[in-house]
């Protein structure tokens, strides 16, 4: 009876991989907001609950998704092909690399070895998703997207700061969902793609539309106010692109609202209103505890892989091996708080190396292509190295590799002849400025299409 059900259940499951596959197939954004629907609910459910056992591995939501995601890049591998011309064979070396170190872990540790890889299996199958899909055509939806995500995120934290107060590094409040969750309005991972989404309004069509531009902003102070120290990371190193980036009217708004955001700041400061948020502040910046138990990890979990020799340290250890170590005089055994760390660990220095230098090319690309993709990206690097990335940040990470990579398109402006003079660039037939091109903001280098 029980194999019958085992059996029932898995072909139920297969059914809604099917269709999922057919939606996101048919309709492609869908696929993009159901990623970032799991980013939404991040802080009440940062664990979905499982919905089947097989084998003694519980299957959740999300690996029925990655499942379907994966799928439907397989079906379209020539598109990704296209859309990753020049580092392409590098990122399958890279999954090449996690599948063997996943595939040594099922075979020494078991199932242990799938569940320690199955966030950066959700990560890998959600971003060569989005690379295989043509986005050229998409860049009203995408920022339909960041708008609606970014304000969805926004609501959330208001709503969170109403009914559990607005907390610091070391707070911690029980959520209406029974999960112990951190004080602080938003989780790190929500705060990055709240982030992402107001770098690319600010850097696209805020360089068209000022509402955009004040909403991005909006988006960055809300990321920036939910007090994680690597969001800050992130938010000063991706603003910097977006203060060199930033011309023509979208540059005279920015410095007009900066000009009045530093009035009302000064004002509320100087009454006194900001005394309790100025302790937190000075608190988060002050306390190093975290930090310091993060280096102790790092560095202790670095050793034990050079005392266990040139293989691990060259190819790293198996997907399974786990993350234990002592810090403080205390044994801990959770994922380590940096993702490049993490790579180290599981397909060694080979590995890292690969993943270095893909995001180096895509930095040079990406400087050349599209600022917003290069203040996400240096956003995503940055938090990198606080935190393993979640998931749900796929969209952006992908988009980003996508407007690195993809195959070149050529200008469709009208040619000037002899005798006539050139239309002014609003005039022309231009695309509309996305994370996929250059769109109204100063680009550096020589020229490139988008």
């Amino acid at each position: 009876m029980i194999f019958l059900i085992a059996v029932g259940a898995l072909a139920f499951g297969g059914v809604c991989v099917w269709a999922l596959v057919a939606l996101i197939q048919r309709w492609q954004i869908v696929g993009l907001y159901l990623i970032a629907a799991f980013a939404v609910i991040a802080w009440e459910l940062p664990d979905s609950p499982s919905l089947v056992s097989v084998a003694g591995v519980q299957i959740k939501s999300e690996d029925f998704i990655s499942i379907a995601l994966l799928v439907s890049a397989l079906t379209s591998f020539r598109q990704m092909s296209k859309n990753l011309v020049r580092v392409g064979p590098f990122l399958g070396l890279i999954v090449f690399c996690l599948s063997m170190s996943l595939a040594s872990g099922l075979v020494h540790d078991g199932t242990q070895a799938f569940n320690e890889a199955r966030s950066t299996i959700w990560l890998v199958a959600a971003t060569a998703w989005t690379l295989s899909r043509d986005w050229s055509q998409s860049s009203a939806s995408l920022r339909r997207l960041f708008l609606h995500s970014g304000s969805v995120l926004c609501a959330f934290a208001v709503i969170h700061v109403i009914v559990y107060g607005w907390g610091g590094a070391d707070s911690f409040v029980t959520a209406a969902t029974g999960v112990l969750q951190t004080g602080r309005p938003l989780v790190s991972g929500q705060a990055l793609v709240l982030l992402c989404c107001g770098l690319s309004l600010i850097l696209t069509s805020g360089a068209i539309r000022v509402s955009d531009l004040l909403v991005g902003y909006v988006f960055v102070a809300m990321s920036i106010l939910c007090m994680h120290r690597s969001i800050w990371v992130a938010a000063v190193l991706s603003l910097l692109v977006v203060a060199v980036s930033l011309r023509g009217r979208a540059l005279a708004s920015t410095v007009f609202l900066a000009f009045y955001a530093g009035v009302v700041l000064t004002c509320l400061i100087a009454f006194g209103v900001l005394a309790a948020f100025g302790d937190t502040v000075s608190h988060a910046l002050s306390s190093d505890g975290t930090l310091n138990a993060r280096e102790g990890s790092w560095t202790e979990l670095i050793d034990q892989s050079i005392q266990q020799g040139p293989q691990t340290v060259i190819f790293g250890a198996s997907f399974g091996a786990g993350w234990g170590r002592v810090v403080n005089g205390g044994f801990i055994d959770f994922n380590p708080h940096n993702w490049y760390v993490v790579l180290y660990l599981r397909i060694g220095l080979v590995g890292l190396l690969f993943v270095a230098g893909v995001i180096a090319y895509t930095f040079i690309r990406v400087l050349r292509v599209s600022r917003a993709s290069l203040a996400v990206l240096m956003a995503i690097c940055a938090y990198a190295w606080f935190y393993h990335l979640p998931w749900y940040i796929a969209p952006w990470l992908g988009l980003v590799l996508y407007s690195a990579h993809r195959e070149s398109v050529r200008d469709t402006r009208p040619a000037v002849l002899r005798g006539q003079r050139a239309l002014p660039e609003a005039a022309t037939e231009q695309p509309a400025p996305s994370l996929l091109n250059r769109g109204a903001v100063r680009t550096f280098g020589r020229s490139s299409p988008a």
